[in-house]
């Protein structure tokens, strides 16, 4: 987390500050600051934030927020173990000189109990070689060998069909967006992120603008 006004260098320079060394790009920074207007929140955004809370805000509004962004810590949430299988399949592409994509798709209704049938339909429209992978009883994350980006995004096309409601996909490719499973991981969380904080402020614009 970081504000806009920062000794010696503004909240944007240290994002981007942040994001240009390798080993910090994929760690996830969200704004908090009191400057609530339109071009700040842009230039976050472009800068690589994945979030933006205005202050004064509740200590409950940033856990929530912050939840969203690393995953609760409720005993349903299963990526541990979604590591330890992506690290097992980097490390065949690895080896193989091939690359691995990771898919994340993310429900934002309320669909408990049927994410297993769902998670069912859709093995049954990919390979043999690929995993589908409950995280919890909204999140699926589908993990594809010897798949680059657009291997996934045909995927993701393929599977939109088969789930109902309202979905958001991310997508993180080894080598291309991390070295390790971690750093897919967090890929693509961020983008998950950065799409529901764009889609939030699209809603905003269309209020303003009734």
């Amino acid at each position: 987390m970081a504000d806009i006004n920062l000794p010696d260098q503004n909240g944007f320079e240290f994002i981007r500050n942040l994001k240009s060394e390798e080993k910090y790009r994929h760690i996830p920074v969200i704004i908090l600051s009191a400057d609530a207007t339109a071009p700040s929140i842009k230039r976050a955004v472009e800068a690589g934030a994945v979030d933006y809370l205005v202050k004064p805000f509740k200590a409950e509004e940033l856990v929530k927020r912050v939840e969203k962004l690393v995953g609760s810590v409720k005993k349903e949430d299963r990526y541990p173990e979604l590591k330890d299988l992506l690290k097992k399949e980097v490390n065949r592409a690895r080896r193989g000189n091939v690359n691995i994509s990771l898919i994340l798709a993310h429900c934002e209704g309320k669909i408990a109990g049927e994410i297993s049938k769902i998670a069912e339909k859709i093995r049954g429209k990919l390979r043999d070689i690929d995993t589908v992978f409950e995280i919890n009883e909204n999140t699926l994350a589908l993990v594809l060998p010897v798949t680059g980006r657009e291997g996934a995004e045909v995927v993701v096309k393929k599977i939109q069909g088969e789930l109902r409601g309202s979905w958001r996909y991310a997508i993180s490719t080894y080598p291309d967006n991390g070295q390790d499973e971690e750093e897919l991981i967090n890929f693509a969380k961020e983008s998950l992120m950065k799409g529901e904080s764009n889609s939030s402020q699209e809603d905003d614009k269309e209020k303003e603008e009734k």
